[in-house]
């Protein structure tokens, strides 16, 4: 597994626990950058990730909060939710590359 994932697998596991609760604030970039010895752009696509699911918020200067409704919403990721939030940029990336030659031949 690599770190990134390590990350997001850390930062799921608090939120289902229960460890961070609603309106609390996780830590920062930097301190999980260093934690997870990964870079803080690394970080930021997690934390974005959350933050798409719904599961965080940011505030610039202020840092990143747990949303209200994050467990629930960790819960269902974990509970298999859709197939489709699990799917990285490079993965779809490698579908494509796969398909649309083979959808082109079936055209032409």
């Amino acid at each position: 597994m690599n770190t990134t994932m390590a990350l997001r697998d850390h930062l799921l596991a608090n939120l289902a626990a229960g460890r961070w609760r609603a309106g609390d604030r996780l830590p920062t970039e930097r301190e999980l950058g260093d934690q997870f010895g990964i870079s803080r752009t690394s970080v930021r696509r997690v934390l974005l990730e959350l933050r798409e699911l719904g599961a965080i918020t940011q505030t610039v200067g202020s840092g990143t909060y747990v949303t209200p409704q994050a467990a629930s919403l960790v819960d269902n990721l974990q509970g298999g939710g859709d197939p489709v939030r699990h799917t990285s940029p490079a993965e779809l990336m490698e579908a494509r590359l796969a398909l649309e030659p083979a959808i082109v031949e079936m055209v032409v």
